[in-house]
């Protein structure tokens, strides 16, 4: 989910009926912006590269959210302002 034009701030929700625990990825992008800045918040990772931010859950905090929640994963700052498209990946917490 994003808000905002510039900056662009990310979240994610679980729209489920449990508890959601599991390490994640969001991957972040866009066309025709340069990328100005970006923050992950607590918990959260970004690295950064043309077009493309991916936003990971540290393995020190995993991640929780209750049914309904919404929590915030951090944000990017595009010049000029551009729609943004993200994709959510569970990570298998059985993977090496």
């Amino acid at each position: 989910m994003q808000e905002g034009d510039n900056p662009v701030d990310l979240s994610i929700e679980n729209r489920g009926e449990s508890d959601a625990r599991l390490p994640a990825t969001v991957t972040v992008t866009w066309s025709g912006a340069h990328l100005m800045a970006a923050d992950a918040l607590p918990g959260w990772e970004v690295q950064t590269r043309e077009e493309r931010a991916e936003f990971k859950t540290l393995p020190s905090q995993p991640l929780r959210i209750a049914p309904g929640e919404r929590i915030q994963i951090g944000w990017l700052r595009l010049d000029p302002p551009v729609k943004v498209d993200a994709v959510l990946q569970v990570t298998n917490e059985a993977s090496p």
